[in-house]
């Protein structure tokens, strides 16, 4: 009890468009910065206008 356990699990991705989620944060009010994490991957943060 009280030891930190490890649990994985598998789950289907759901790939989006950067570009698609980036305009639908923007259309909300969102400033978007995009940037390019490992392996080629996007990072966005969006912040509240």
């Amino acid at each position: 009890e009280g030891a930190w356990r490890m649990r994985v699990s598998a789950y289907r991705k759901l790939r989006l468009a950067p570009g698609w989620v980036k305009a639908q944060l923007e259309d909300c009010g969102f400033v978007v910065a995009v940037g390019v994490g490992l392996s080629g991957m996007t990072r966005m943060c969006a912040t509240r206008a």
